[in-house]
């Protein structure tokens, strides 16, 4: 998971990871080659994702996730460097200056979530519901460690977190989601790479045949319109305990649901994780 964390020595290595920035849209087209035909070997990303930056060339990054090598257009990253300054506390201000209010101290080793990177040295963060200005310099970037014995446990442990949040469709966090875009967001805090749409999450990641062998972790894809029997429109995470989590247009919300009573056809189980 992509985590941010209140500097308390230097001795981090710097590295270069970016974010997925689209004025006027939520996508971004990633290509195999840094040579793109449009309109073959390409498929989607989404704003607010993740990725370690390889290089430059011809005017696309060459970027990866998890093991996942592509191409994106260069416009559509922001580049967040890594500082390597120590301190060992930090304030939220209300407004992007030090002269400011200060609505909060914030202890050394702190989680704090992004929300805006573009704010003249400072970054907009929200810590435990305060939301403000933090200096560039205080943060630190890792992918964390999530709780769980495994990716798998992990990936459950991420959607959980989001629960009761709205479903929006062809949005992918951090706040709203359609049903694929809450798996890709999961998988994308663990580093892991993922395709963004129902119908090819479904298709990649080790099938698991017998549903006996279900883990929490694993999505399971289902088919849910009428009209077309055979089409994958609709993923869940299966959590444990008989449930998984979804997406869900009933109540537009990220909700549980009971596996055994869900009434929809099952398409496939896939693991996206290694145990």
């Amino acid at each position: 998971m992509l985590s941010v964390l209140l500097c308390t020595s230097s001795s981090y290595q710097t590295q270069t990871i970016g974010r997925l920035t689209t004025p006027g849209t939520n996508l971004v087209k990633a290509y195999k080659t840094s040579n793109p035909d449009l309109n073959r070997n390409c498929y989607w990303l989404y704003f607010d994702y993740y990725v370690h930056i390889l290089g430059y060339e011809n005017g696309f990054a060459h970027v990866r996730i998890g093991t996942e090598d592509c191409w994106i257009s260069k416009d559509s990253l922001e580049e967040i460097t890594i500082p390597t300054k120590s301190v060992t506390e930090a304030n939220i201000y209300s407004e992007p200056s030090r002269a400011e209010t200060i609505i909060r101290y914030v202890p050394a080793n702190s989680d704090v979530t992004i929300l805006d990177f573009n704010c003249d040295g400072f970054y907009r963060i929200n810590y435990r519901g305060y939301i403000g200005y933090i200096l560039e310099d205080a943060l630190q970037y890792k992918w964390k460690q999530v709780d769980g014995a495994n990716d798998g446990e992990r990936a459950a442990n991420l959607v959980k977190t989001k629960l009761g949040c709205k479903y929006v469709w062809a949005m992918s966090g951090p706040d709203t989601f359609d049903c694929s875009g809450l798996m890709q967001w999961a998988y994308n805090r663990l580093d892991i790479f993922m395709h963004r749409t129902a119908d090819v999450q479904g298709n990649h990641g080790q099938l698991i045949e017998d549903a006996k062998d279900i883990l929490p972790g694993d999505i399971i894809t289902f088919h849910t319109d009428s009209e077309k029997p055979t089409a994958v429109t609709h993923v869940g995470m299966y959590v444990g305990n008989g449930q998984f989590i979804h997406a869900s247009t009933n109540g537009y919300v990220v909700r549980y649901q009971d596996f055994n009573s869900y009434p929809y056809p099952v398409s496939s189980i896939r693991r996206y994780w290694t145990k």
